[in-house]
């Protein structure tokens, strides 16, 4: 019979190595509930996301009139519905992925035996809660988004050019030189214990001295998922794309044909749930790099080891 895996201390000062395999670690551990869940979460919403993915791009190379034509503007409200159907779909799964995904890592931490026969009832009043907190960090994340288009946009339109050309690489090394403690703000928040704007000050205070490590682990873990990624998104693509070109250039109609809807349609609800899988990655690396953090900063299981002698 094999051994289970001894269970990953989560509140341990780590080198950059060593968060990068302790991340692989926990997600080989907990792979099992986190697909499960994610099944029951986040795969209905890529069922309606596939759908918009699939007549953005039906609109865009078939449906897709000259400028000028009557029909012009109508298409182009109906590319817009249905870019912000996909955008909305977005919004809805980094909420709910990243409420699940730290409900697992939270009850990972307090249980025994970490994730094996964890029931929905023993996740269900730490997920209410997170996607309480998700949806404030995005909320908060929009406000920003929308902050940095109006310094970028506002130039433009009371100045000239070379106003707009001054002020784009000066908004990208700031947007650059804080993006570490904005990084490290959604797992502080989420899994930390601290009100919003505090944890938002702490994530500074932490972030900027750890400045290189936070950029270079998201960097690499980027990078994994990218390619993970990929390998949903190009069969999607690239069938959508080419079936949808030969339609619009040889008139043949095949993306009228129900085999190549149906195809394009499990191809998307593929490449969305792909997608969301690969922000695991570095989702999780994120969440150990806070774990590692807080422990460099606040000694947590030093303070636990005193409580649990104390109750002996």
């Amino acid at each position: 019979m094999e051994s289970p895996a001894p269970k990953i201390n989560f509140y341990r000062e780590r080198t950059f190595g060593e968060k990068l395999n302790t991340t692989f670690d926990y997600l080989r551990h907990s792979w099992r509930p986190l697909l499960r869940y994610s099944l029951y979460f986040i795969l209905p919403l890529c069922l309606v996301q596939a759908f918009f993915l699939n007549r953005v791009m039906s609109n865009t190379f078939i449906d897709f009139p000259v400028a000028g034509e009557s029909s012009f503007s109508n298409v182009i409200s109906r590319v817009l519905a249905h870019a912000v159907g996909v955008y909305c779909c977005y919004i809805a799964g980094y909420i709910l992925l990243s409420a699940l995904l730290y409900s697992l890592m939270q009850t990972y931490e307090r249980r025994e035996g970490g994730l094996v026969g964890v029931t929905f009832d023993e996740l269900r009043a730490s997920l209410g809660r997170l996607v309480g907190r998700s949806v404030r960090v995005l909320l908060f994340g929009l406000l920003l988004s929308l902050l940095v288009g109006a310094f970028i946009g506002l130039p433009a339109l009371l100045g000239s050019l070379w106003t707009l050309l001054a002020t784009i690489p000066v908004t990208l090394l700031l947007v650059l030189l804080f993006i570490s403690p904005l990084w490290l703000f959604a797992p502080l928040y989420l899994l930390g214990d601290r009100p919003f704007f505090a944890s938002f000050r702490q994530a500074f205070r932490w972030g900027m001295p750890a400045w290189f490590e936070i950029f270079g682990l998201m960097l690499v873990f980027g990078l994994i998922g990218s390619i993970v990624n990929m390998v949903t998104y190009l069969p999607w693509y690239l069938f959508t794309f080419i079936g949808q070109l030969f339609s619009y250039t040889e008139g043949n109609g095949i993306a009228d044909t129900l085999w190549f809807q149906l195809t394009s349609y499990i191809l998307g609800i593929i490449q969305s749930y792909g997608y969301y899988l690969s922000q695991v990655i570095a989702m999780t690396g994120i969440a150990f790099e806070y774990f590692h953090l807080r422990e460099k900063h606040e000694g947590v299981s030093a303070a636990t080891d005193i409580a649990s002698f104390s109750k002996l």
